[in-house]
């Protein structure tokens, strides 16, 4: 892995973040209490630019169906696909509608 300079430490201050394209990659860099911490500018679940928003400590929430990402370590902590499975997560571990009546298309 290759370093590359892209901005300058006084280019944003604590707290902030900026987004960074580099080839094919685009990048969200935090300065959370001047530390920089660098991850994947887009959310995995509907291709959203994280920049979009403002940081909120270390953490970045998806504009769009509000998945929660730890910029110090790029984990996702809730939002969709982080709900905890039941059993070993196959489909008979779902929980089922007793009533399928609301299913059906009313005429």
């Amino acid at each position: 892995m290759s370093l590359m300079e892209i901005a300058k430490e006084d280019a944003f201050p604590a707290g902030t973040m900026k987004h960074f394209e580099t080839g094919k990659m685009e990048i969200l860099i935090a300065n959370v209490g001047g530390k920089f911490y660098a991850i994947n500018n887009r959310c995995p679940h509907m291709n959203t630019p994280l920049s979009m928003v403002v940081l909120q400590g270390t953490t970045v929430i998806c504009p769009l169906h509000f998945s929660r990402f730890d910029v110090t370590t790029g984990k996702k902590s809730s939002g969709p696909g982080c709900s905890p499975k039941r059993g070993n997560g196959s489909a008979r571990d779902r929980p089922r509608h007793k009533d399928r009546s609301s299913y059906r298309r009313h005429s």
